[in-house]
């Protein structure tokens, strides 16, 4: 049978040269049609093993859980970091009426439920701390909320100033002060900061975002963290010393893909160039180095949809 198809060949060389041009554009075309890559890691191990069993039955019960974008967004002032966060918020939900970027997005600061019934989720002791705050400064905060005017600002101080204030008011009244010389809060007050008992110097407000992915690509969201990654920059201008990152698995995942595609692509150029200079050191002619060449892409397209055809997609180890 060999021997037949080995002197069918050789008698019609030319025959079977546009034969295997046209198997290999045809497959070529299939490929460039049907390439799918899956890129879930989880998705390279069985899912016959325990503990995948366990994951996709927790993630089947709680999916918002899974392939999460984290959106971090801290600073040294309270006010500034709610304030950047929900501006966030509000983008994202914007955005994603033109464009459905997610699933389903996460930020407490912006729910009516957390507003009306935040404090209920405080222990007693802190409860009975910020109820005791609220007592302390509703004079001053009740006079300011009548009027916004910078007159009556500076008339509730003197006010206060000329009032027998304890220790701890002295204190706050003070901090104010420095608030309004501190160079760095660039002629902002933070009332939040100053009318609470807490010292931090990091403030930290976090959204949670579960994006829409096309697995079937090699950036499955990329859509979101370019969106994201674009308008960082002018969320951070809010206010001073605002800084916003990204992480969970969606943005690490992709690192990892990034790194993986960079890396497959220096790869193939460094093998083809390789394969390239032993064709020439071994043939030192043109017309057997091309026809060698040519072999070797055709056999890659070829094995390419034979994996397509089986497997339907690759994977990241086909990648690699």
């Amino acid at each position: 049978m060999f021997k037949s198809l080995i002197d069918c060949v050789l008698t019609h060389p030319k025959k079977f040269i546009l034969f295997i041009l046209l198997i290999t554009l045809s497959a070529g075309c299939f490929v460039y049609k049907n390439i799918s890559v899956n890129t879930s890691n989880t998705d390279l191990l069985s899912k016959e093993l325990t503990f995948r069993k366990n994951d996709i039955a927790f993630t089947k019960e709680f999916p918002q859980f899974s392939n999460n974008i984290i959106v971090v967004v801290n600073g040294k002032k309270s006010d500034l970091v709610k304030s950047a966060t929900s501006e966030i918020y509000k983008i994202l939900v914007q955005e994603h009426k033109n464009d459905y970027l997610y699933d389903h997005i996460f930020y407490s600061g912006e729910l009516d439920f957390f507003k009306k019934n935040g404090l209920l989720y405080l222990s007693e002791e802190e409860l009975q701390e910020k109820l005791d705050d609220m007592a302390r400064y509703q004079p001053f905060i009740s006079r300011l909320a009548n009027d916004l005017s910078l007159y009556n600002f500076l008339d509730t101080i003197n006010l206060f100033l000329s009032a027998d204030l304890s220790d701890e008011n002295i204190e706050k009244i003070n901090k104010l002060f420095e608030q309004l010389g501190d160079k760095e809060n660039e002629g902002y007050i933070f009332w939040g900061d100053l009318f609470s008992n807490n010292d931090s110097s990091n403030y930290t407000e976090i959204i949670h975002i579960q994006p829409r992915l096309d697995v079937a690509t090699f950036n499955p969201a990329k859509r979101i963290l370019d969106f994201l990654e674009e308008n960082i920059k002018e969320y951070e201008t809010i206010g001073p010393g605002v800084n916003v990152r990204l992480s969970g698995v969606v943005p690490m995942e992709q690192d990892e893909l990034n790194t993986l595609g960079g890396g497959a692509k220096i790869g193939v150029t460094i093998s083809l160039i390789l394969v390239f200079m032993f064709l020439i050191i071994t043939f030192r002619d043109l017309l057997y180095l091309l026809a060698s060449f040519l072999t070797l892409i055709i056999g890659l397209i070829l094995t390419t949809t034979f994996a397509l055809f089986l497997f339907k997609e690759l994977n990241l180890i086909s990648i690699a």
